[in-house]
């Protein structure tokens, strides 16, 4: 018998930022479509994205998607900072 313990910790999950941009989207009820367009980038990248968030987050739809970001790892604050550069992109242009 060992008195040592094992502690084991999940795996840290580490966005990008256009993943944190595409998110925050997300989050707010932007479709892949729109947010193609205000970012400028093809419909297939914003989706390649948003698959590549699913596995990184374990996920398969958008709300699990919000019911599990780590708000530690991934701060409310750096969510809607992206938010609001989109926000900013738009009404600019």
């Amino acid at each position: 018998y060992s008195n040592k313990t094992l502690e084991i910790s999940p795996p840290k999950t580490s966005l990008t930022k256009r993943e944190i941009e595409i998110l925050s989207l997300l989050a707010i009820g932007h479709s892949a479509k729109n947010i193609s367009e205000f970012l400028k980038i093809s419909y297939h990248t914003v989706t390649t994205h948003r698959r590549n968030i699913f596995i990184k987050m374990e996920c398969t739809k958008i709300s699990e998607l919000i019911k599990k970001v780590d708000f530690r790892q991934v701060s409310l604050y750096a969510i809607f900072e992206a938010a609001n550069r989109v926000e900013t992109r738009m009404s600019e242009g």
